[in-house]
C-alpha cells in the first residue's frame, strides 16, 4: 500500500516538474514597430533622377528632390511569430530590419539596396538626414 502511494507521489511530482519546464518555451508574436518617418539625403551629381522605393507593408516610391533630400514614411510592421524561452527572444526567421527593403532606383536600374539597419548605420548630417553617397554616372 505504501509503495503504491509513493509511486503515485513520485509520478505526480515528475509530471509537475516536466510541465513547469515545458511552459518556459513558447511561440509568440514579436512586439509591433510603430510607424516612423526617416529622412535620407542622397549625395550624387543629379539626385533628382533617383527614386527611393520602400517595400515594408505596401511598397511605396518617393521622388528625390534636387538637393538630394527625401522623407520616407516607414509603416508599422511586425515580425512573424518566434520562439521565446522564459521571455527572452531566441531567434526569428523573418527580420524586417535586416531584409533589404529600401531600394535606390535610377530609372529602372536599382543602384543600391538597404535594410532598415543599413539605413540607421549611415552617417547623419546636421539636419538629421541619413547621408547616402552614390557614385553614379
Amino acid at each position: 500500500m505504501a509503495s503504491k502511494r509513493l509511486a503515485g507521489v513520485c509520478a505526480t511530482t515528475l509530471f509537475i516538474l516536466l510541465l513547469s519546464h515545458s511552459v518556459g518555451c513558447v511561440y509568440r508574436l514579436h512586439p509591433p514597430q510603430f510607424p516612423s518617418e526617416r529622412q535620407l539625403r542622397i549625395v550624387t551629381p543629379s539626385p533628382e533622377h533617383f527614386t527611393v522605393r520602400v517595400a515594408v507593408g505596401n511598397p511605396k516610391e518617393y521622388d528625390v528632390a534636387s538637393d538630394g533630400k527625401v522623407k520616407l514614411a516607414i509603416p508599422a510592421y511586425r515580425e512573424g511569430c518566434g520562439p521565446y524561452l522564459f521571455g527572452i527572444k531566441l531567434h526569428s526567421k523573418e527580420n524586417v530590419e535586416q531584409a533589404k527593403t529600401i531600394s535606390v532606383v535610377n530609372g529602372v536600374t536599382v543602384v543600391r539596396t538597404l535594410s532598415l539597419n543599413d539605413l540607421f548605420r549611415l552617417p547623419v548630417d546636421s539636419e538629421g538626414y541619413f547621408v547616402l553617397r552614390l557614385s553614379w554616372r
